[in-house]
């Protein structure tokens, strides 16, 4: 095994193990206003998990609930047999980490010090041991920001602060991660960055949940889908049944292309965009 190998599988390895995720008669939304009626399902360890649905149908509000940061309206999320409304707010940060869609880069934090702050769950003292400094390290080295490691953040591009935000997320080392448009800002070589993550989550056993509006990313990303929308119920589909089920113009009441390369990539394109 060379080095480069193993350094990612150190820092791709979550912290804490995990079978299965199960929701039983889950339903979110704010306040009393639910925005889907209960639904049930479970998510297996390596199982990559896509949440589409139009604008404001509530994918980052599902993403929210899913890890208690918004209360969910009714029903349980169960994880290894256990309620998370048993966990506390820093025991769930040891199996949960969320990226969210957006977050305030106008601070003067280096680089380093805003990455090593997801380490946050497993720090018993204020002060940053040498496994968190060398897991940071190997994260901005796989994200390729190791050259602006003292850059204040607020100096970057989006697309440079999107890949720190990653970088934050996996020094966690959580078995569930929660991707809110993880691509975001993001140029061809930082998706290949991204899609190489997410394959290392895969591949290490953890579950995650990931918003985005690339369906055809989805299709080479993804195990998994979950379609949210207007009158539609939750529920969990492989990910290939959507290519030509019907469901994807049912979500997003649009028209979709589909194409085939010749070695088996599957594009879905909206119609209306050519």
């Amino acid at each position: 095994m060379t080095s480069n190998v193993a350094t990612k599988n150190n820092l791709f390895n979550s912290l804490f193990k995990i079978n299965k995720l199960k929701f039983d008669e889950f339903s979110f939304g704010y306040s009393d206003y639910p925005i889907t009626p209960p639904f049930s399902f479970e998510a297996c360890a390596g199982n990559i998990i896509a949440v589409l649905g139009p604008n404001g149908t509530g994918k980052t509000t599902f993403l929210r609930s899913i890890n208690q940061i918004i209360k969910p309206i009714q029903g349980n999320v169960i994880l290894n047999g256990s309620c998370l409304t048993n966990f506390k707010k820093k025991e769930l940060a040891k199996y949960f980490s969320y990226l969210p869609q957006a977050d305030n880069k106008n601070t003067d934090f280096t680089v380093f010090n805003y990455v090593i702050m997801g380490r946050y769950p497993h720090q018993s003292t204020k002060l940053e041991t040498k496994e968190d400094i060398d897991i940071t390290v190997d994260a901005l080295n796989f994200f390729e920001l190791l050259p602006f490691k003292n850059t204040p953040v607020s100096k970057l591009s989006g697309g440079q602060f999107q890949r720190v935000l990653l970088a934050r997320h996996v020094v966690q080392q959580t078995p569930i991660n929660l991707l809110d448009e993880p691509n975001n800002h993001l140029d061809p070589s930082s998706i290949k960055l991204l899609h190489e993550c997410i394959k290392s989550f895969q591949e290490n056993k953890h579950i995650v949940f990931v918003a985005s509006h690339n369906i055809s990313w989805v299709f080479h990303a993804c195990t998994h889908a979950i379609l949210i929308g207007h009158n539609i119920p939750v529920q969990m589909h492989a990910v290939e049944s959507l290519y030509e089920s019907g469901m994807l113009e049912k979500t997003f009441n649009t028209e979709f292309i589909r194409i085939e390369s010749d070695n088996g990539d599957r594009y879905v394109i909206p119609r209306n965009v050519l």
